[in-house]
């Protein structure tokens, strides 16, 4: 009897480290499903934002080149430069009047391109010596077919450096009213 009384608490206490350790699980249990709840939350979060991210994407490019064509379609040549004077930007009609494939001119100084010059603009000098905003200056004296470009101040990038000039070439020969 006494044997079985031992082996009647040996099998108890079995038991209750059985429960305890089923209690344990169950607890780790709910944890791992409440983890798990929370992952597909953020999957489900990560995927709307992936779709609006896409849809953004999608828009800005579209934005993009809408944005090209508009400047594109503009006749009168259009450029900007970087603070080195180099051109990063400019229409198709600053292509043409450079007489130079649209590859080419990007990444060139502009007064290499057009107008040519010896140097750049002193606006453009001054402009990124003192970082300062200039009105426009004279231009130099140009063949009357040639279209004269209007300078502009620099555009300031994100980081707050100077981007150089947006500039549009105008065409004298028309009338003032019938300028862009």
């Amino acid at each position: 009897m006494a044997n079985d009384r031992d082996r009647t608490a040996e099998l108890e206490g079995e038991i209750a480290r059985l429960k305890a350790e089923r209690d344990e699980k169950s607890n780790a249990l709910r944890s791992l499903k409440a983890r798990v709840a929370d992952l597909d939350k953020t999957r489900r979060a990560m995927l709307y934002m992936l779709e609006d991210l896409e849809e953004t994407t999608r828009a800005v490019s579209r934005a993009g080149r809408e944005w090209t064509a508009t400047v594109d379609a503009i006749s009168d040549p259009l450029f900007v430069h970087d603070s080195d004077l180099r051109l990063i930007r400019a229409n198709r009609a600053y292509a043409r009047i450079a007489g130079m494939d649209f590859d080419d001119i990007l990444g060139r100084p502009y007064y290499e391109v057009f107008p040519k010059m010896e140097g750049p603009f002193n606006s453009c000098r001054k402009a990124m010596e003192e970082k300062e905003e200039e009105e426009a200056e004279s231009l130099p004296a140009r063949p009357p077919d040639r279209p004269r470009p209007r300078v502009r101040p620099p555009l300031p990038d994100d980081a707050a450096r100077r981007k150089g000039p947006a500039r549009r070439g105008a065409d004298e020969g028309r009338p003032a009213g019938d300028r862009a």
